[in-house]
């Protein structure tokens, strides 16, 4: 895997994910964040090539699904296509090194966020940490996470792993995009960078 990081955390209305600024570009965001529809977003991981290759396929057949059916797919949904996509590549031996977060919202389901590793396997979670910054920010999700957390407390949980990663690793990771996806759809929060005000 990169020498980058990809935090997740479910909320009790939403889901938080926050991945360090890198020199690789989806959309407008130089993060490994893809937002995948309006109540959907994904944080993938991996090597640089595989992440924009396999982000990008999969958001641009979601995106197809939707215009050919006039309807969405909802977040399990998504989760499913994106796992059988990993599987198949296993499969037919193309070498895709990736791991995903995926983050979403639906009316029936609420807030979701599901990992899914390298061999396609998903689990549903309430918190999660791929890459460099683990070692950090586990120990802190798994002390401060807890039931029906709001936006406010899950938003300041995030920004103490980012804090904690920046103080700690010696690899400089100074400066995350932060995406939050609820019943409004997926916005982009102020980034947090060693730069910027501690002020949001």
């Amino acid at each position: 895997m990169e020498m980058a990081t990809v935090i997740g955390i479910k909320g009790r209305d939403c889901v938080i994910l926050a991945a360090d600024a890198m020199p690789f570009v989806i959309q407008d965001s130089p993060s490994n964040i893809q937002l995948l529809s309006k109540y959907c977003m994904m944080g993938v991981i991996g090597n640089k090539s595989d992440t924009l290759q396999f982000s990008k396929f999969i958001a641009s057949h979601i995106k197809c699904y939707d215009i050919q059916n006039g309807y969405p797919l909802n977040t399990p949904a998504i989760v499913h296509f994106s796992c059988n996509n990993v599987v198949a590549n296993l499969r037919n031996r193309v070498k895709h090194q990736v791991a995903l977060l995926l983050g979403g919202y639906d009316n029936d389901t609420g807030s979701l966020l599901s990992s899914i590793d390298a061999q396609g396997s998903s689990q549903t979670l309430n918190y999660a940490v791929y890459g460099m910054g683990y070692s950090v920010c586990n120990r802190i999700l798994q002390k401060t996470w807890k039931p029906d957390l709001p936006f406010d407390e899950a938003h300041e949980i995030i920004r103490m792993c980012i804090k904690e990663i920046q103080k700690s690793l010696i690899i400089n990771q100074n400066c995350f995009h932060i995406f939050v996806v609820d019943k409004d759809g997926v916005r982009k929060l102020r980034p947090l960078c060693n730069s910027i005000s501690e002020t949001l």
